[in-house]
């Protein structure tokens, strides 16, 4: 690795929506960069963007130049797979926020507040960051995990049109303009979305599965099992995709192995690092979470055995780019 004085860090997708906010966080926490590599796409070569003083340019990403860094932090899922067998012939340490890893039973998860990583000569050299409302989810669920007491999950998503990036953003900022201007009396054709999300919500987040599920459940499912390690544990999720720029949230019912009471579900939160408890009079929103590092959990219910509640946090931040510094921190550390 490099020397104390500093790091060759690489960030794929310096341009987008995940991106950018990277480069915030590694500013806002003087993350030791002695170099930085901004790559994005072919369309953007040559561009500038700003970084804590200096003027960088923005650069394709090569897998031979990328091999050679000390970190790469990965935000754009079209370039990773691509550059995987050259970082892999590197010494490159990969932090990875786009899912192309998340699945992958060798690559360990890092959630702040949850996740540790090994140290020394075991730390891995690819880590995988959960995204999105994913955050929210692990975070409110993890203490009744670590109690032993959690025995079935459902929970329906709201998240915002960020979650698809700067492209999903254009459009729906694009399609909502041309129907406040009424430019057309037909639905506009989507590119990034299943259907145009403009003044609406679509219950698909993914592709549909033969069983009816969506890609994106499935996976969903299968992180928040590892986050949590709780490899049977029952999970029934509905991913929607709803028409905000950022922020999002989750409505989460669970049966537990014992009757909880709010307050006593409340101390158990209050433990959790990550999470934030909002007020009974306060309602978690997914513009409120914005402004916050934590995950607003709220509108808590119980009845005997079943607890429900909802958890709204910043995707972009707590739900990627917070995640993605915190690992990096822990690699060098």
């Amino acid at each position: 690795m490099a020397a104390v004085t500093g790091f060759r860090v690489a960030v794929l997708g310096a341009t987008g929506a995940v991106g950018a906010e990277i480069l915030q966080v590694l500013e806002e926490r003087r993350f030791p960069v002695r170099e930085l590599l901004a790559c994005a796409s072919p369309d953007s070569e040559g561009d500038e963007l700003q970084f804590r003083d200096s003027t960088v340019k923005i650069v394709r990403a090569r897998g031979e130049v990328l091999a050679a860094c000390d970190l790469v932090l990965s935000a754009a899922p079209a370039q990773l797979p691509g550059l995987l067998p050259a970082l892999r012939r590197g010494q490159v340490r990969v932090i990875d926020v786009t899912g192309a890893l998340e699945t992958d039973p060798e690559v360990p998860l890092w959630l702040p507040g949850l996740s540790t990583l090994p140290a020394g000569s075991t730390r891995p050299r690819f880590v995988a960051v959960p995204r999105g409302v994913t955050t929210g989810i692990a975070l409110a669920l993890a203490p009744f995990t670590a109690a032993g007491i959690l025995r079935r999950v459902t929970a329906v998503t709201l998240e915002s049109a960020s979650g698809a990036g700067i492209a999903g953003v254009g459009e729906l900022t694009d399609h909502t303009v041309q129907v406040l201007n009424r430019m057309s009396g037909e639905r506009a054709e989507s590119e990034v979305f299943a259907q145009s999300l403009a003044f609406d919500c679509l219950p698909q987040i993914g592709t549909i599965e033969p069983d009816g599920q969506t890609s994106d459940e499935v996976r969903l499912r299968s992180v928040l099992r590892r986050l949590l390690s709780a490899p049977d544990l029952p999970i029934e999720l509905t991913r929607v995709r709803m028409p905000t720029l950022g922020g999002s949230l989750a409505a989460v019912h669970v049966r537990l192995a014992k009757p909880v009471t709010v307050e006593e579900a409340t101390q158990l939160w209050a433990a959790q690092p990550g999470i934030g408890l909002l007020g009974d009079e306060e309602l978690p929103t997914p513009r409120g979470s914005l402004g916050h590092d934590e995950a607003a959990v709220g509108r808590v219910r119980a009845t005997g055995d079943r607890l429900a509640f909802v958890v709204a946090l910043n995707d972009l931040r707590l739900g990627a780019a917070l995640g993605v510094v915190g690992a990096a921190e822990a690699l060098i550390a």
